[in-house]
């Protein structure tokens, strides 16, 4: 059952990407770009060295260029099967009786993860590194070339075609494990919530939100809402990508 499941993950990953990739020979030929506090520009399909660009007349051209981050999982009865790729993560919720903790179940692909900043800088020395990956951002940075300048946030994704050559993988990190009855709820939840809460913070607001009499999806939706507010709140005064799923479990 569980070597089924994360060979099923892998191909649902694969085919995603694929997917996605097929947008790349028939690209819209305008985008909107901008939203949450910023006003919306409208950019058009362009050509510059060979290289798909959108243009405005004002701003900087934006590369064809897109991807995402996936967090997938499978919960059959007390089994979980979790993939994921890029910086969006999952976290189990137990509760001890007296209070809850939280355990990461996925393993985030950026640059402050050793392993993968190592990775990238080896598969083109020179072309490509990863900002301060300890202490800093942690993006990766094309450093020559066309796509000199080019920054992303993930070394793992699905959907980027261009990136693949510098060592961005669609291949998911696949976990699989047997739930206790203590374990109360999985939580998956892209990076705008992970930015502004740490893990138990997130299982304590779920779990109370359900002990209030409301649903996994209301407490989900109160999950990005909190979230979006506090990013909003924050120094910075944004709010990443935020999206949530809360499963409750049995």
């Amino acid at each position: 059952m569980r070597a089924e499941a994360e060979k099923l993950m892998v191909a649902a990953f694969q085919k995603g990407h694929t997917a996605a990739l097929s947008l790349y020979d028939d690209p819209p030929r305008t985008i909107s770009f901008g939203g949450f506090r910023k006003r919306t520009s409208i950019y058009t399909l362009a050509s510059c060295d060979g290289i798909c660009v959108y243009r405005n007349g004002s701003g900087p051209e934006r590369l064809l260029e897109f991807g995402c981050t996936c967090t997938c999982a499978i919960v059959q009865g007390g089994t979980v099967c979790l993939a994921n790729v890029g910086d969006s993560t999952a976290v189990l919720g137990t509760d001890t009786g007296s209070s809850y903790t939280a355990r990461t179940l996925t393993l985030r692909h950026n640059g402050h993860n050793a392993e993968e900043a190592k990775r990238i800088k080896a598969a083109s020395p020179g072309v490509v590194t990863v900002k301060d990956g300890v202490t800093g951002d942690g993006y990766l940075q094309v450093l020559s070339g066309p796509w000199h300048g080019y920054e992303l946030a993930v070394t793992r994704a699905l959907g980027h075609k261009h990136m693949a050559q510098y060592g961005v993988l669609t291949e998911p990190h696949v976990v699989s494990l047997d739930t206790k009855p203590e374990d109360c709820c999985l939580v998956l939840a892209s990076d705008g919530v992970w930015d502004v809460m740490d893990g138990r913070e997130v299982v304590n607001r779920v779990m109370e939100a359900v002990r209030e009499g409301k649903s996994a999806a209301q407490a989900a939706k109160m999950l990005v809402q909190e979230a979006v507010e506090l990013g909003v709140n924050s120094p910075g005064g944004e709010a990443d990508n935020t999206s949530a799923i809360v499963i409750m479990l049995p």
